[in-house]
């Protein structure tokens, strides 16, 4: 299920590979489960290095022939003997050792179809429970999940020692907004809790500014297929760049970026689909937010260091892009929300352009005129 799980000290919130976090009074640990039907190998590795002004406390590379059981738990059953049958999930499947490996630098969960412990499927699940907790921190993790009816493959943060007893009891969901850029279409802009999925903001209509360079970059839009819908398809062959802006003012990050010695959890996302063909793999993209064009942060994504003919999704801290710009990029006064710039010839498809944020109070974080 995944290829490496790391720790590291520095933010003020939990975060889970850019999923959802889970946080509590206390500490938190690590958990992963895969409740389906399929097991899943890792893809690529993450970077060697933690981000700057981050400090790496707990790593698991899955680089030996076992579990690391001074790392990690085993859960057995169907969670009767914790007092929540099925998991508090209607989960079909009961945990067994048998569905944990690792192999080859990867941790596999197996999920089966078959008999044990009185449910008709078995399944994988380990937690960091007694032996790694991390109070505040980020947690991020590369994990293939396999698709199909049925499967449901985690990766969370469970409470320690809080006052409240075990989980669920103790369970505190971080407050999650998340901001739609660009989906089958640039959309008006428009925050939903990723949590209840509920609309709590009127939309703010965004727009597409590109430049081509004098022809060297063609964009379009186009139907990449049934259950991706409407993509960008952009070609450059050394310059230009896509921007997505207010159509009419400037926006408020509020709860994002950098504060002393850390970040609070804001973060780009976007999926991207890297074709070879037609890619100079020494090319670069730089990924920007900015406040107008003297206030610019960036991140730079090597073309080498990312897969090829799949799609994938990629993940920018916003902290880590006002750092870059040596903290000129005012939050109060966004301009840009998003700059893709290609520094080579590309040929890449984009979709799905996000902004993500959590905190630990209800609308502590998001985006506002």
């Amino acid at each position: 299920m995944a290829n490496r799980w790391r720790a590291a000290r520095g933010g003020a919130a939990l975060t889970a590979a850019g999923t959802a976090a889970k946080r509590s009074p206390a500490t938190a640990l690590l958990a992963a489960a895969l409740a389906a039907a399929f097991a899943s190998n890792a893809g690529s590795a993450l970077a060697d290095q933690p981000p700057e002004g981050w400090g790496l406390v707990w790593a698991d590379e899955f680089d030996g022939d076992a579990l690391d059981t001074c790392k990690w738990n085993i859960q057995i059953g169907d969670g009767t003997a914790e007092g929540i049958p099925g998991w508090g999930n209607n989960e079909l499947q009961s945990y067994q050792p048998g569905n944990v490996a690792v192999g080859g630098g990867h941790l596999v969960l197996a999920a089966r179809a078959e008999a044990a412990g009185g449910r008709a499927y078995t399944s994988g699940r380990i937690n960091t429970d007694g032996r790694f907790t991390l109070r505040y921190g980020r947690i991020e993790g590369r994990i293939r999940v396999p698709a199909g009816k049925g499967m449901w493959a985690a990766f969370w943060m469970l409470p320690s020692g809080s006052p409240y007893g075990p989980w669920p009891a103790a369970a505190q969901s971080v407050y999650q907004a998340e901001y739609e850029l660009c989906a089958d279409a640039v959309v008006p802009l428009a925050l939903r809790n990723v949590e209840t999925f509920d609309n709590v903001q009127t939309a703010v209509p965004l727009g597409i500014h590109v430049d081509d360079a004098g022809g060297a970059l063609a964009l379009a839009e186009l139907e990449e297929s049934r259950e991706r819908g409407r993509v960008i398809d952009l070609a450059a062959t050394g310059g230009g760049s896509l921007a997505i802006r207010a159509a009419d003012s400037r926006l408020r990050f509020f709860g994002m970026g950098p504060v002393e010695g850390a970040s609070l959890a804001g973060e780009i996302q976007f999926d991207l689909h890297l074709f070879a063909e037609g890619t100079d793999p020494a090319s670069r993209l730089l990924v920007k937010l900015d406040s107008g064009p003297a206030a610019v942060g960036l991140a730079e994504l090597p073309v080498a260091g990312l897969p090829t003919n799949e799609w994938t999704t990629v993940t920018v801290q916003i902290g880590e892009l006002v750092r870059n710009s040596g903290g000129v990029v005012d939050l109060a006064r966004v301009r840009s929300l998003f700059v893709l710039e290609p520094v080579g010839a590309v040929h890449l498809r984009l979709d799905d352009v996000r902004i993500r944020c959590g905190h630990k109070q209800p609308h502590g974080c998001g985006i506002a005129r």
